[in-house]
Formats: C-alpha cells, structure tokens, sequence
C-alpha cells in the first residue's frame, strides 16, 4: 500500500507554531478561500528548460525548451505521417522525435555552460557550420550524429516530452479528434 501524498490533519495535535499563518476573513476568522485566492495570484512555477546529459559524451549536454503547446505537438505529428494526407496513416516516430529534438533546442552545452558560435548566437543543431563538422547535411543528420544512437534520440525526446507534461499516448500520435474515445472530446 502506498502513502498518501497529503498529510490527515490531526484534530488533536497542538497548532504549529512554525506553520505560515492562515489568512483571514475581514471579521479575523481565517478562510482557505481567501487563501486559495492568493496562491492563485501567484505565478504558476513551471520549468522553461531542460538540460539532458548525451549518453556516451560525459562532458556534452542539451538544454531544451519544455514550453511545447498541444498546436504544435499536433503539426509535428501530422508532419511525420508515412502518407501526408491519411489521418489514419502511422507517425514515423525517429521523423517525429528528431522535430521534436530540432525544434526545442535552445543551445548545446559542453561542462556545463551554453556554447555559442562566431557570432555569440547559442549553438544548436540547425547551425550549419555545426552540421558540417559532423558531417551532416541537415539539423536532423546533426541529432544522429551528435546522439550516435536512435535509441538516445528517442529517449532525449520522451524526457521533453514528458517534462512539457505530456504523456507517452501524446507522444505516440493522438492528434485532434483521432481518439474516438475521449470522452472530452
């Protein structure tokens, strides 16, 4: 059995002295409303970024954008079908998880700090010189190249993925309205 994630208030215990003060009604008496209203002024605390070591470069690392809306997610996905025109048709998943890397970098990172090019632009895969020095005719060949593996490329783009907040279903190609049994749909 697991434990809850929530403390059970204990009715008997003696009030924390430590615990932030409840906030209060106009009359003194606290309200969790008057509460919940303030926590909802605040800004939501979200990451903007990610950085994700390169398997096998100990001193490499990317740093994504995990600021990815569902629109996006959807073009992405439409793009990478095997027949353009065909909703049915399947999402060539390296297609897609190379977007999905190609797309959210925001610079390459070696020990630590972003590296820059000639002209103090952050380094990413769609920089040609960069793709070059790989031997790469693209920003998808650079991925390749840079993570050796597909295997990394499609682990790289599931740790995006789900740090934006999706799950493995969004990722496998639910595009808008194929999921007949969404019951929010």
């Amino acid at each position: 059995m697991s434990e809850p994630v929530w403390d059970e208030p204990d009715e008997f215990a003696a009030p924390d002295p430590d615990a932030a003060p409840k906030h209060k009604t106009e009359s003194g008496l606290p309200s969790i409303y008057a509460a919940f209203r303030a926590e909802l002024q605040k800004p939501a605390d979200l990451p903007k970024d990610i950085v994700l070591r390169v398997p096998g470069r100990e001193s490499l690392a990317v740093r994504y954008s995990v600021d990815l809306p569902l629109d996006k997610l959807h073009r992405w996905q439409k793009a990478a079908r095997k027949k353009k025109n065909d909703p049915t048709s399947q999402i060539d998943t390296m297609h897609f998880n190379l977007t999905v890397l190609q797309e959210q970098c925001i610079s390459l990172v070696f020990n630590g700090e972003d590296v820059t090019d000639k002209e103090d632009e952050p380094l990413t895969f769609k920089n040609e010189a960069f793709q070059e020095q790989l031997g790469a005719l693209d920003a998808r060949g650079a991925i390749k190249e840079f993570y050796v593996r597909d295997p990394y490329v499609l682990r790289a783009s599931a740790d995006i993925l789900t740090a934006a907040g999706y799950s493995q279903d969004d990722a496998n190609g639910f595009a808008e309205g194929e999921d007949e049994d969404d019951p929010l749909d």
